[in-house]
């Protein structure tokens, strides 16, 4: 398990520059929901059967997913990631002996930006001669340390702004922000949001299991595209092959060349025509 999409595409490539292509499985939010139900399957099949495999995953794998390996490699992230990546080892208990984790510090890894105090954190009370990470006197240092260093117990701090609102009952504030007095309009940036995520949704239907449905999600893309009010019913078909990328994705040129052509007030604008999406990550 490591933090990064990048790193996870490099670990998977490794892997198949070394000749485990039949063994190897590659798991991210790069891939449409279908693509990763589909390596799930596949991957939850040879676990049962005893048969051996490799998985690289991000953080996706880490909360309601349920996969049950004998060996669980996670790169240093913040501890309550190290708990929930523990999870995946002996997870139904049927090791005698117990599962295996192993935290390390990749030279060259990536991880969110949001993670270096809370892996600061982390480093100062987990590892080796220190705690184990399901210490629970630890783990309350842990927690201590990251509210102390965020700042999250101050009136000022965004948190704090929206539990206020919440004690008001200002529930519209909560949901949408409050209302910036310079032009009386709501300041969404300071809204809840249960994930912080800024990303674009792109339908990729790359990710079909079989070239007939392919065929069928670009046909529903063409509809789509044409049609002058969207059909809820098509669009709930292509959430299953939606993938949700990072808006500085889409200022790389490979993928621009690899975007639709649309059509804006009578002409055709974009990429090849041929291109409904970006190509997803592929999951074997």
């Amino acid at each position: 398990m490591v933090n990064t999409t990048a790193d996870a595409k490099t670990v998977y490539d490794r892997w198949r520059e070394t000749g485990a292509d039949d063994v190897a499985w590659h798991l991210s939010t790069r891939m449409c929901p279908d693509h990763r139900r589909r390596v799930l399957e596949a991957v939850r099949e040879r676990l049962c059967r005893g048969e051996h495999v490799l998985l690289v995953a991000t953080q996706l794998i880490e909360a309601g997913v349920d996969v049950d390996f004998p060996v669980v490699f996670r790169a240093l992230a913040p501890a309550d990631s190290l708990l929930q990546a523990a999870g995946r080892a002996n997870r139904e208990g049927r090791m005698t002996d117990g599962g295996r984790v192993v935290v390390f510090a990749p030279q060259d890894g990536g991880q969110p930006r949001t993670y270096q105090t809370l892996v600061g954190c982390t480093g100062r009370q987990f590892g080796p001669d220190k705690a184990d990470p399901d210490d629970l006197m630890a783990l309350g240092r842990y927690y201590r340390n990251v509210y102390e260093l965020l700042n999250l117990q101050d009136d000022q701090h965004l948190g704090q702004r929206i539990q206020q609102a919440r004690r008001r009952w200002e529930f519209e504030t909560v949901a949408d922000g409050p209302i910036d007095a310079s032009d009386k309009r709501r300041d969404r940036t300071l809204a809840f949001r249960m994930i912080s995520d800024d990303g674009i949704s792109v339908v990729t239907p790359q990710g079909a299991e079989t070239p007939e449905l392919r065929r069928e999600l670009q046909q529903l893309i063409e509809e789509l595209r044409q049609a002058p009010v969207p059909d809820l019913t098509k669009l709930r078909r292509l959430q299953a092959y939606t993938t949700n990328l990072h808006p500085s994705a889409l200022r790389q040129p490979r993928t621009i060349n690899a975007m639709p052509r649309f059509r804006r007030r009578g002409r055709l604008e974009g990429g090849p025509e041929e291109n409904h999406s970006l190509p997803s990550v592929r999951g074997r």
